[in-house]
Order: structure tokens, then sequence, then C-alpha cells
């Protein structure tokens, strides 16, 4: 399936025209890619590997938007603007309860910490008719949500597979489901554990709207060199093709580790956990480009799928990995030895930057999270 989805995918429209010697910004502090590979990093293009599979794909689940609340939603009811329950509820089965809501309950929380802190982060009430902090006209961007948390977390912790009941007193019981148990694994990766994670990270993030560069030039107000300077800044045209090839080949094609990208090259941030890629060789030409980085003598045109897991709606079940592919088309550049030295991109669509972060350690509050999270794998 994959062999068809590299000729299948289309091929992203070139950029524009080329600038002056890559070699100093391939290999920045921003674009090295010993930042994520280290100083083991292969750099012979012949002892690369042209393809390669992560040992565990990141699971797919709700990047819990911010739009509804992140882990603070009631997401069998589609309930953001819900009222809390009262500590004096018995006899009570909860399992429409949110992934925040069922964990303060756990631990005997009635002032819902977790839910006051997600409501706060998310700012949810104020869309909340009758909410005192509802405001008129408030919108929150459709693409906030914890992808940065749930991307790590769906690669360092294996999927929960069951639900989870726990007796609670008053003779209740808590049910936490696949998508509760991995909502706090998200929202712990990313904030409450995150003191104990540590992460490596290569490129910049690229804050240029594209869309409204293009809507701006449509109404005349700028001009097409100035919304093509705009994307070639440094930080909205890397990663380096260069960089990118090497960490692939290197990480998951000699180790096979997993890595997450954001997907998007301009402002908008969706982190996806990949999985695999398939490079091959379209062309070599035996010479050096003007522009090329110095020192190249070979320059190799590569077409390279990725495939990488997309978000879902949260289930009761477990969900397993939904992929999605991409298609990158770029040169490598390589020199005397055979070592690739920088590249430079002829597709337009490229990842914004990548990055890897350790689990975090369990502890305080969320603590008794590594009980259920052990519970729901075994």
């Amino acid at each position: 399936m994959k062999k068809i989805l590299i000729a299948m995918l289309a091929i992203m429209p070139a950029c524009g025209p080329k600038s002056g010697s890559q070699l100093a910004e391939a290999w920045n502090s921003d674009n090295d890619p010993t930042v994520i590979s280290g100083n083991e990093l292969v750099t012979k293009f012949r002892k690369l590997p042209l393809s390669g599979e992560v040992k565990m794909k990141g699971w797919s689940d709700s990047y819990w938007p911010t739009y509804t609340g992140g882990i603070s939603v009631r997401w069998l009811t589609s309930d953001y603007g819900y009222d809390l329950i009262p500590e004096t509820t018995k006899n009570a089965r909860l399992e429409v309860l949110s992934p925040a809501e069922k964990y303060d309950v756990l631990l005997g929380r009635f002032d819902f910490p977790t839910v006051a802190s997600e409501r706060a982060r998310t700012e949810i009430m104020k869309t909340v008719p009758g909410s005192p902090d509802y405001k008129e006209g408030f919108e929150i961007p459709g693409w906030y949500g914890l992808c940065h948390g749930w991307a790590p977390a769906s690669q360092n912790f294996a999927e929960p597979q069951k639900p989870v009941e726990v007796a609670l007193t008053n003779d209740n019981t808590v049910v936490f489901y696949p998508s509760d148990i991995k909502a706090l694994l998200i929202y712990y990766q990313q904030y409450n554990g995150n003191r104990s994670t540590k992460t490596v990270f290569a490129g910049e993030r690229c804050n240029e709207e594209f869309k409204k560069l293009e809507e701006r030039l449509a109404a005349g107000e700028i001009t097409r060199a100035e919304v093509d300077a705009a994307k070639e800044t440094p930080e909205c045209r890397d990663v380096n093709p260069g960089m990118l090839h090497l960490t692939l080949a290197n990480e998951i094609g000699k180790k096979r580790l997993g890595l997450v990208m954001d997907r998007t090259r301009d402002s908008e941030v969706w982190n996806q956990p990949i999985n695999s890629y398939q490079s091959r060789v379209v062309e070599e030409v035996a010479a050096a480009t003007p522009g090329a980085a110095e020192g190249t003598v070979k320059e190799l045109l590569v077409e390279t799928a990725v495939y990488y897991t997309v978000e879902t709606e949260p289930s009761t079940d477990p969900i397993g990995a939904v992929e999605q592919g991409a298609l990158y088309k770029y040169w490598l550049e390589l020199n005397k030895n055979g070592d690739v030295i920088g590249g430079r991109w002829v597709s337009e669509a490229r990842p914004d930057f990548l990055y890897r972060e350790t689990a975090p350690v369990f502890q305080g509050y969320f603590k008794r999270l590594e009980q259920i999270y052990k519970t729901s794998i075994d």
C-alpha cells in the first residue's frame, strides 16, 4: 500500500527562486541534524536506509481541542458548559464525566482543580451563554488543542486497551475509558509532567499565516515578491531537507525511534507522530547548481513519503493508528565523500520542525494515573 501511496500522493508546487548557499542555513544551530541524532549521525548517503518504520506507532485519539474545553469536555455527550457534580453524589456509575472530572473525583477532589485548570487554560466558559465569564463574540481557533501533548504521548505510552472501573466512596464507581486515560496521559505529558521530560528540537517555528498573505496579495496590499520573501525567511523556509533526510534515515531507518513533526509549514501547528518513511532517488546530477552548499559535487533529486498518525474522535475502545501520508520532493547536496551536506526544497509543503520528547515521570497529583494506565494495558 505504501508503494502505491508514494506514487499517488500529489507533488507539491515548486517554491520561489533559490537563495544563496545553503551551507550556513543547513547546519545552523536550529537545523543541525546532530541536535536530534547526536554525534553518531551517519551522513554518507549510501549508508542511509531509504525506508524505515518505528518500533511502536503513535496511537490516534482526539487532540482535545481548546474550543471544546480540552480534557474538561464530557466527550460522550459533547458537553463542556456543565455544572459540576456535588460531593453528596451516591450510588452512581460515573462514566460520562470528562477525563478531568473523573480524575479529580478519583482523588476525592470535589473542588475539581483539573477541571478548573483546563477551563482557565482554554477560556471555554467565555463561549458558554449564562456563564459569568461569557463574552459575546469570543472565538477560539479550531486548530488550538493538545496535539503537542498527544503526539509525544502516543509514542511514549502503549495504547490503553480496556476500561478501568474504580470503586469510590458513597457506593460510587468511576469508569475510565481508553480515551479518558489517553486524555490524561496527553495532558500530563504536556503540562503537569513536563518538568521531568527532555526534548530535542530541530527547526524553527514559522509564524506567518500564508492564507492571509495570499488574501493581502489578492487585495493588492502587497506584491508577489513580498509574499515570496515572507515564505522564504529562515523560520518559514526550514526544515532544511538535508537535515530532514538525515534525521529520518538515522532515527527511524536505523534506530526505529519515533519523531514528531509539525506537518504544516506556516503559523498553524499540527504535531503528528511519524510512523514510517519511504524515499526514492528520482534523478542524479554530477555537478553543483548555483547556490548549492560549498563542497557539493553531486546532487540527488529525492521523493520521500512520510506516514504519520492523525487525530480522531475519542472512543470507548482502543483506536490504533489511523494514518495519512505526505510526499516531499527535494534536492540533496553531496560532497566528494558522498556525505549529505545540504539540500533545497522542490515541494512547497514541508514540515515546520521536528522533535522528540521523553515520557514524564508519574509523580505528585498525577501519580495515581500510573496505576490506572498500567491496569488498562495489562
